[in-house]
């Protein structure tokens, strides 16, 4: 595999996980986490969507980024929850 492939698989992977900020309130610090479970630490993902909050596995929490990154998850009313406006 060339350098080039290797470059645009990992622009592409962190483009996918930057998705993640149109899902969750707390994003960032979800990534930091997701980057620490890779590298064998056992950190709970704790996610936050408005008010509610929810555990989620590493493996739902890269489905989930991904299939919507992906187009297949539509969220309802999109323009209006990242303006700070609730439906």
């Amino acid at each position: 595999m060339g350098v080039s492939l290797r470059v645009a698989e990992m622009l592409t992977k962190v483009r996918r996980a930057l998705y993640s900020r149109y899902l969750f309130d707390n994003w960032f610090p979800l990534l930091i986490k997701i980057a620490l479970t890779r590298l064998g630490f056992n950190v709970k993902l704790v996610a936050r969507v408005g008010d509610c909050t929810f555990e989620l596995s590493p493996e739902t929490f890269e489905r989930f980024v991904s299939r919507f990154s992906r187009g297949f998850i539509k969220l309802a009313s999109q323009d209006l929850y990242f303006r700070g406006q609730s439906t």
